[in-house]
């Protein structure tokens, strides 16, 4: 899928994000091979070891490693990737300063504490969040 091509909303898988254990179907601790498996044999980018993040664009995901290599992180391609819901809010496909502040919401009502990461977005160090958010301009006109 190249960079200008978004899915429809409809297209798109849904994901839940369970704080610290994954995301969707991906478990942090798998390996390289439980990853792709949990994708269903997902294509990976080529000229990508299993030692650094492995892009699987028909999924939309990156897969990014740690020792061992265990999975420690998944970003979430914003235009045809899954839409990821965290509790109550979805993540993904939405305003970036709605998205804040419903994170904020929702971890002041959990009680835990958000800071902001390097690009000013929620960091949220109890559930192992950290946003990139980016705005979403919808789809150009067909002309």
């Amino acid at each position: 899928m190249s960079w200008w091509t978004r899915k429809p909303q409809e297209e798109r898988a849904r994901w839940v994000l369970e704080p610290l254990l994954g995301v969707g179907p991906l478990r942090f601790g798998m390996d390289p091979e439980q990853v792709r498996a949990a994708l269903g044999g997902a294509h990976v980018s080529p000229s990508q070891t299993s030692d650094c993040p492995q892009l699987y664009p028909d999924v939309g995901v990156t897969a990014i490693y740690g020792h061992g290599p265990r999975l420690v992180a998944v970003a979430v391609d914003p235009w045809c990737g899954p839409l990821v819901r965290l509790g109550d809010v979805e993540l993904i496909a939405r305003v970036p300063s709605e998205v804040r502040a419903d994170i904020r919401g929702l971890a002041r009502s959990a009680g835990v504490s958000v800071r902001s990461n390097w690009s000013g977005d929620p960091e949220v160090a109890a559930w192992g969040l950290s946003m990139g958010a980016a705005q979403d301009w919808g789809s150009p006109p067909i002309v």
